[in-house]
């Protein structure tokens, strides 16, 4: 039990002190496992509705949106040596994937993707806050990041809103609002990094 405290401590501390990462990361680990656990819950018929949106979301926002929010909110800042990310702006983002999470799983669905975007914008919005003070530039790859978010951004407005009473899209428009949503999200961002970080890896 002292070990659990000093660990848990610890990560608090840290999270407080500029690494977002520490909280998030295991947050979405927390939400992976209850998006992956929807289908045999609801194939044992304790979870009636059909878990297909709520899978995707929880896996795709939930899942690895916090491993995006963690690792940006921590790199961004030292990168640019700015202001990292406090503990406030942690516990914003914890709240909304956690807000995101139940919405899904109460099966609304709009109510969701409403509270990711504004999640997401909210994020945008921490970053730019503390990039301002900044000299330096990031890495010409973080332009695909930007991308990433904007996708993030634009899907999800776009999902929230045809799922509520005041517009439809088109099928072909949907689907674009999807690929915008749950593949260039992450793929942009994927790409932006690693741009960054794999020659640092194999090059010396």
């Amino acid at each position: 039990m002292s070990s659990y405290r000093h660990f848990l401590r610890t990560t608090l501390f840290l999270t407080a002190a500029g690494e977002p990462f520490r909280l998030l990361f295991p947050l979405g680990v927390i939400l992976g496992v209850i998006g992956v656990a929807l289908w045999p819950l609801h194939l044992w018929g304790w979870f009636a509705p059909y878990p297909a949106i709520a899978h995707a979301a929880l896996m795709v926002h939930g899942f690895l949106g916090a491993f995006v929010f963690g690792f940006l909110g921590t790199a961004l800042p030292r990168l640019l040596g700015v202001r990292h990310l406090r503990m406030p702006a942690t516990i914003f983002l914890a709240t909304g994937l956690i807000s995101m999470t139940v919405a899904h799983l109460l099966q609304v669905h709009a109510l969701g993707y409403a509270v990711f975007f504004a999640t997401l914008l909210g994020f945008v919005v921490l970053l730019m806050s503390h990039a301002w003070d900044s000299k330096d530039i990031p890495p010409p790859g973080f332009v695909l990041v930007l991308l990433g978010i904007l996708s993030g951004l634009i899907g999800s407005a776009m999902l929230a809103v045809d799922l509520t009473d005041w517009h439809s899209f088109s099928g072909s428009a949907i689907t674009m609002a999807r690929m915008l949503a749950y593949q260039a999200f992450l793929l942009l961002p994927i790409l932006g990094v690693g741009a960054f970080l794999l020659p640092r890896f194999f090059w010396t």
